[in-house]
């Protein structure tokens, strides 16, 4: 994707719906960043304020206590 270039474009492979249907779909707010070229925070602000997603919580192991 080329720099300045609009991602909320309508109809656009970048579209909130098109961005959001991949993180429902498993794709982690880093994975769609680096495949996009864009921030994780462009793509956290994509899918919390132009669209109707829910972001999952955390992955990763837990830490144990002792």
């Amino acid at each position: 994707m080329d720099k300045g270039k609009r991602i909320t474009e309508p109809g656009s492979d970048h579209a909130p719906g098109t961005v959001e249907r991949k993180h429902e779909g498993g794709k982690s707010l880093r994975g769609l960043a680096e495949a996009y070229g864009r921030t994780y925070g462009l793509i956290q602000q994509i899918l919390t304020e132009m669209s109707d997603a829910r972001l999952r919580g955390r992955g990763g192991s837990l830490r144990k206590d002792g």
